[in-house]
């Protein structure tokens, strides 16, 4: 699998998956009119979306083509897009887990010990 075509399957896996609730292959395929299984066939890299396709994914998730491609958004740091994606992999719904983040996060930009437990903090 291409580097870009990797990246590009990564991406939509997540972008679906981080939808609150949980947005199912055949919704997402109803969306950009195709099949819950050629999104499947995108996600794990086995097939390519025709250019109206990526057109189609990259409104519904409301971001650039260029962001569903790399999962880099346009004009920010490395390190901004490495938070960017860390947090997209925590539902919305569960501040617990991004209170526990920020606490890890503190900590280590404190030189604390990153590995104690946001409860025991």
């Amino acid at each position: 699998m291409g580097n870009l075509r990797g990246s590009f399957a990564k991406n939509l896996r997540d972008l679906r998956e981080s939808q609150a609730p949980k947005l199912s292959r055949d919704k997402l395929g109803e969306e950009v009119g195709v099949t819950g299984t050629t999104v499947y066939r995108w996600e794990s890299g086995e097939n390519w979306p025709e250019p109206e396709n990526i057109e189609g994914l990259a409104k519904f998730f409301q971001i650039s083509v260029s962001q569903l491609m790399t999962g880099k958004v346009d004009g920010q740091s490395d390190r901004e897009n490495l938070i960017c994606e860390i947090l997209r992999k925590v539902p919305d719904a569960d501040l617990e887990a991004l209170q526990n983040i920020k606490v890890v996060l503190d900590s280590v930009v404190s030189g604390k010990n990153s590995n104690a437990r946001p409860d025991r903090a």
